[in-house]
């Protein structure tokens, strides 16, 4: 998994899996990719900061994702 931010445009991309994909937008600002069996390959949101809230709350998402905390397996976590 790869998570990048480009701060310049408020992107947040999350790849799961490096391969060709095919992009369905699924709303305003949200992108999900796909592989060719249908597998979301990767997430992008647009206006990351403003989806999550804030800067401090975004920063904790992706810390959680990094560090795998808030995923475990095929259950799901809450942080504490």
């Amino acid at each position: 998994m790869r998570i990048t931010y480009d701060l310049e445009v408020d992107a947040l991309y999350i790849r799961f899996i490096d391969t060709t994909v095919t992009t369905q937008n699924i709303t305003e600002g949200i992108a999900v990719d796909y592989d060719a069996n249908g597998k979301i390959a990767g997430l992008e949101a647009l206006n990351a900061i403003k989806r999550f809230g804030n800067r401090d709350v975004f920063k904790k998402v992706v810390e959680l994702i990094k560090t795998n905390k808030g995923y475990k397996g095929n259950k799901e976590y809450k942080s504490q």
